[in-house]
């Protein structure tokens, strides 16, 4: 767990280091591999079993995914390129944890007039949102890419931040 200070000297803990399986490029000539950002994967989605879904969503049944969750995943890059899995540590922002008040001020600023029907909420005030009826869920603040800003690491590296990149 990840605890930081704020001005009000509470502690907070809605980060989490958590090591999953993330996908990465492995090339069949080069010896070297990298990981691949979740755009960059389609493949058979879990759920519908929708042939294109993509890293991050299936655009068949409309639910939010992880990459490593995709049946025979595939590279959009290169299709020659064999994908896999490998293990990483990574830091997440306990969404979940954030649940009933982003519910609560969805409505607030819907009844305040501050926020108009759409997708996740309708007209007569009501939440419809999948992701919001399914519950939120933690989702990752770091990623392995060579591109971003960097996570600042300071002193003994615990928790595997070191080379990784925040994201969203």
């Amino acid at each position: 767990m990840v605890t930081w200070k704020s001005k009000k000297r509470t502690r907070h803990t809605a980060l989490v280091v958590q090591s999953i399986a993330t996908l990465i490029i492995s090339f069949h000539l080069l010896i070297i591999s990298r990981f691949l950002a979740d755009r960059f994967v389609e493949g058979i989605c879990p759920h519908c079993e929708y042939e294109d879904a993509r890293g991050d969503q299936c655009d068949g049944c409309s639910r939010t995914l992880d990459a490593v969750e995709l049946i025979n995943p595939r590279c959009l890059v290169d299709k020659t390129h064999n994908v896999t899995t490998r293990k990483s540590s990574h830091m997440y922002f306990k969404m979940n944890e954030f649940q009933t008040r982003t519910e609560e001020w969805i409505k607030r600023s819907w009844k305040a007039g501050k926020w108009s029907p759409n997708a996740v909420i309708n007209s007569d005030g009501e939440l419809v949102d999948d992701r919001l009826k399914a519950g939120l869920l933690p989702t990752p603040v770091t990623r392995d890419l060579q591109w971003g800003v960097p996570v600042p690491v300071k002193g003994e590296d615990i928790h595997g931040m070191k080379g990784k990149v925040l994201c969203k």
